[in-house]
């Protein structure tokens, strides 16, 4: 009978997502007879390409992942970073793999990110430490797209920088983080003040409801804002001489892969903060921007949720925005960063260690384990 392989990503900014992508790209590649399905909602369709089949759905609603994987022949369950789609499948006694694309992040693997049938690892470094007995994992490497071109170097666009702000909603906020993105506005338009910003464009990448209140607060005219389907962010990036970001796991190994200097700007959340921790521990970050340099954070921030993080985070952000004084300081390291350019070195070091097939392994494993055809 044909299977049909149904992925579901968690909404979380563009990172599961955009990894979840890269695996439909994979089994789209190699599978002639078996179906594959893209289940999801808004993030979805703002990067994925028209070509692919999508199901709408709205990916935290067990109730809704219930309907869609019971009208589904014959369903194989496929989750980045999604725990309720796995929790349904296995309630419904569907075969299920979970890739947990931020397994090097949590201090404990939650108990629900176990249950799968597969359960996949990115490869960083200290990673087999942290397997919970009686678990099997299978490693492998960053799952990021490359595109297959190549720019030469007239094609280089060495006057923009590109700077990724992901997709900055996600479900632990119901409100736009205005706070934050008042200090990334202000950052931008500070930069025409500088003899370096006014002779650079600033292509500004990120999600849709991000950059339409962006639009209303950039002041400067070297600033673009672009709303881009996955593959057109990647080659964007591939012509940039710089990436800076907030952090992002995705843009982040993306630009590694191609060896782009990237810098960090303020984290958004905190697994954009646990990213530059992990990789200032190996060397990989010489450039980056931190909250504690502007206000007091709790010295156990890391162990932190996820929204209690992001509520200290905001709490600096409107510190930040009243006080004149920390914001000139802010703004002045904004520009230093955005517009000086790190060397690659150490980052191109740590993604050669940590591997760039990650969907193809993925994927290899689901057709030797699955039987896909």
């Amino acid at each position: 009978m044909r299977k049909t392989v149904i992925v579901v990503a968690n909404p979380f900014g563009y990172g599961p997502a955009g990894k979840a992508l890269s695996i439909v790209e994979e089994l789209h590649k190699r599978l002639k007879n078996d179906r594959v399905l893209f289940a999801g909602g808004e993030f979805v369709r703002e990067i994925i390409d028209s070509g692919s089949e999508i199901v709408e759905v709205d990916e935290r609603d067990e109730r809704a992942l219930t309907v869609i994987f019971k009208k589904i022949d014959n369903p194989y369950i496929v989750s980045s970073q999604n725990r309720f789609a796995v929790k349904v499948a296995k309630e419904l006694e569907l075969t299920a793999a979970f890739f947990d694309g931020l397994a090097w992040f949590w201090k404990t693997i939650p108990p629900d990110h176990l249950i799968a049938d597969l359960i996949f690892w990115p490869r960083f470094p200290d990673m087999t430490k942290k397997i919970p007995p009686g678990h099997s994992i299978h490693f492998i490497g960053a799952i990021v797209e490359k595109t297959q071109r190549g720019i030469t170097a007239e094609q280089k666009d060495d006057q923009s920088i590109l700077l990724s702000v992901g997709g900055v909603k996600n479900p632990l906020t119901v409100e736009m983080p205005v706070a934050y993105l008042n200090l990334l506005a202000d950052g931008l338009n500070y930069l025409q003040n500088t003899s370096l910003g006014k002779k650079r464009r600033i292509i500004v990448a990120g999600g849709h409801h991000a950059l339409l209140y962006l639009k209303g607060k950039i002041i400067n005219p070297n600033v673009c804002l672009k709303n881009l389907q996955h593959i057109d962010f990647l080659n964007l990036l591939e012509r940039m001489p710089h990436l800076v970001t907030t952090g992002g796991q995705t843009a982040t190994t993306e630009a590694f892969a191609m060896g782009i200097p990237v810098s960090f700007i303020l984290p958004f959340n905190l697994s954009q903060y646990a990213l530059v921790e992990v990789l200032k521990k190996h060397t990989a970050v010489s450039r980056f921007l931190q909250w504690s340099s502007y206000c007091d954070l709790p010295d156990n921030i890391s162990d932190f949720s996820e929204g209690d993080a992001m509520i200290e985070f905001n709490r600096c952000a409107v510190e930040m925005n009243a006080n004149e004084k920390l914001m000139d300081d802010y703004k002045k390291d904004f520009a230093d960063l955005v517009l000086s350019t790190p060397l690659p070195t150490e980052q191109k070091k740590f993604i050669e260690n940590v591997g760039v097939n990650g969907a193809k392994e993925l994927v290899d494993t689901l057709i030797s384990e699955w039987g896909l055809q």
